[in-house]
């Protein structure tokens, strides 16, 4: 990931706003993805005990995490 300062993020480059804007896009997209394999995973199963859907979720768990500590170190 990239290391994003707080100056760099106020303007002091647009290059690296429009990294952090594709970084976003990106993960925001995985999880999209993941949103739907999982989603598709649970109605085949028909049961969220099931193991598979448990690593499914904890995939997707993982994602999430990513992209909060993302929006936060942009933040700063």
């Amino acid at each position: 990931m990239l290391s994003l300062s707080s100056t760099a993020l106020r303007g002091g480059s647009g290059n690296v706003i429009k990294q952090q804007q594709v970084i976003n896009k990106g993960l925001l997209a995985i999880i999209n993805s993941k949103k739907r394999e999982l989603n598709l995973l649970v109605l085949a199963k028909k049961n969220l005990q099931d193991p598979e859907v448990y690593r499914k979720s904890c995939e997707l768990d993982v994602y999430i995490v990513k992209y909060m500590k993302w929006q936060n170190k942009a933040r700063e």
